[in-house]
């Protein structure tokens, strides 16, 4: 809205017309108005912030705007020429929040500042660290989820470098699953997007062993009378074996088969005995 006013002049002969000529309508501007359309700030990324607002007529000339901490005082920040309606404020902290507020200026004036709005810049982006369990080699691995903290989803995983398991994924989603069809030491380095541009790593290192195995298929003679002692082996898993008896028996006054994989004891009667014995991974393995 502006104000018009006329000015009148007065003149004789040729100088009231020189005059006249001079003279005319001549337009003051009013101060702009407060800002009709309230200001809108949303989270950009952990280190941005984009602040929106409409002006309520287009005879503006600058639009001062201010920021302030959770509990500061209000600061300039910056001055846009002309009617602009938005503004990235950049180099932020983190997970921090911001108030913020502005006028409009013209010729003639400013107008009163909006009322503050709140925002908080997204904090940062990182995935959290997992530590995978050894796997066997033809068996289903146990899906592992990648979860993330900070960033604003929606979440885009990829493999960077490495390569994992024949057989085994890194999906889209963060999910690592699949049957090794190999045995080895995997290292990987995967990566994450998230909707606001962060992106976050994370190395794992995926492990697969061999399928375990008995390979003692025959024990020596035991002599009555006689200390007896003979070792199990077993290849495969992990190595950290524990043996127990799985079917028949051993003789009277029995053997004792250590869990460490020893067969040992005085025997009352000679004995040719062939046992067939189980052998389970150990924890480290995730279980038998």
């Amino acid at each position: 809205m502006t104000t018009t006013t006329r000015t009148v002049c007065v003149g004789l002969g040729a100088l009231a017309a020189l005059v006249l000529a001079a003279c005319g309508d001549s337009t003051a501007p009013e101060p702009p108005a407060p800002l009709p359309a309230p200001v809108a700030a949303v989270p950009a990324s952990d280190q941005q912030v984009t602040i929106s607002w409409g002006l309520g007529t287009t005879d503006v000339t600058e639009v001062r705007l201010e920021r302030a901490s959770a509990d500061g005082v209000f600061l300039p920040i910056v001055t846009l020429l002309g009617p602009a309606t938005s503004f990235a404020d950049t180099g932020l902290l983190p997970a921090t929040l911001y108030r913020y507020r502005l006028r409009a200026c013209n010729q003639a004036g400013c107008s009163s500042y909006t009322d503050p709005v709140a925002v908080s810049t997204f904090a940062k982006l990182a995935i959290n660290l997992v530590t995978p369990a050894s796997e066997v080699v033809g068996d289903p691995i146990a899906a592992i989820t990648l979860l993330t903290t900070g960033g604003n989803g929606p979440f885009t995983f990829a493999l960077v470098s490495g390569a994992p398991p024949p057989g085994v994924t890194v999906s889209p989603t963060g999910v690592i699953s699949g049957t090794p069809t190999g045995t080895g030491t995997f290292p990987i380095t995967v990566r994450v997007t998230s909707a606001d541009g962060q992106t976050a790593t994370v190395d794992l290192t995926l492990v697969v062993r061999a399928r375990i195995a008995i390979t003692s298929v025959a024990l020596p003679n035991a002599v009555r009378g006689l200390a007896y002692n003979t070792g199990l082996n077993a290849t495969g898993a992990d190595s950290a074996y524990t043996w127990l008896v799985a079917a028949g028996s051993l003789p009277r006054r029995p053997l004792a088969l250590e869990q460490r994989n020893h067969l040992g004891h005085t025997p009352d009667r000679a004995a040719r005995a062939l046992h067939r014995s189980g052998a389970e991974r150990g924890r480290a393995d995730g279980g038998a």
